[in-house]
Parts: C-alpha cells; structure tokens; sequence
C-alpha cells in the first residue's frame, strides 16, 4: 500500500437523479439530471511524506520477516533439543536397566550368602538400598524420556 501512494489515484463517479424547483414537476422527464465522470488526483509535493511511509512499511515487512524467522528457528531448535534429549535419555534408561539388573543380580546373590551365614545383614541391606537406588534412577530417567517426547510431540504437532 505504502507504494500505491506513489501512483495518481484515478476515480469513476456517476450520480442520477431529479433536479427541479417546484416540486410539483420534480418527477417529470425535464427534471432528470445526471453526472458521469472520472478524476485524477495527483500529489505533487508531499515533504516526504509518501517516502517515509514506505520506508516504514519496509522496515515494518523486515521486522515482521524478521520476527517469523526467529519463530521458525526456535521451533527446530526446540525440535531438536528435545529429540537429542529424548536419545541421550533413551541410552541412559539402557545403561541403567542393565545396572538395575545387575544390582539385582547382586542383591539375590548376597541374600543366598546372608541364608548361607557368609555375609551380614548389613550387607543384604546395602544391596538392596543399591537395588532401590538403581530402580529410582531408572524411573527417573524414564519419566524424563517421557517428558521429553512429550515436548517433542507438542514442539512437532503444536498444542493438540
């Protein structure tokens, strides 16, 4: 719009109707009246009016251009923040399985010492607060997985 301002702006105006003193005879053919006729209006000088509503107009498109380009960067960064997130949570709930498994392994094979009279209770108890340990962290790292695609899907498919 802003450059339309550069360009005479060029009219078409038609007009119909009666014209006549007495109002008696205003209905009658004589009394008809019409117009028809374009315009042309041109501004000459402006003081740099129209300039600066294009520059403005300019400057506003880059701000707006500008502005989506950060929406758009910021989606992929998220995009990806939360798919390198949800692998590296992936690997980590992997490593702790297999510790939780072992810590299993560990605290099975200390209670058949315990029942064999080898080992002391306080050592069945250690295994298995490193058992629980190990099960929390594997909790934890999978609610964090979860998390993390759940932000994936919302960052992927917006808010449904």
């Amino acid at each position: 719009m802003a450059r339309a301002a550069f360009f005479p702006t060029l009219n078409f105006a038609a007009n119909a109707g009666y014209r006549n003193p007495d109002l008696g005879s205003l209905i009658s053919t004589s009394s008809r009246a019409w117009s028809l006729g374009p315009s042309l209006a041109f501004s000459v000088f402006d003081g740099g009016q129209r300039r600066a509503a294009q520059a403005d107009a300019e400057a506003a498109l880059e701000q707006a251009t500008l502005a989506y380009r950060q929406v758009v960067l910021t989606a992929f960064q998220e995009v990806e923040d939360n798919l390198v997130a949800a692998s590296q949570l992936q690997d980590q709930a992997q490593a702790l399985s297999e510790a939780l498994v072992a810590a299993q392994r560990n605290l099975s094979l200390t209670q058949e010492q315990y029942k064999a009279g080898t080992v002391s209770y306080l050592n069945v108890v250690q295994a298995q607060t490193t058992a629980l340990t190990a099960q929390r962290s594997l909790l934890d790292v999978q609610s964090r997985r979860v998390l993390a695609l759940n932000l994936l899907m919302k960052n992927v498919a917006g808010a449904y």
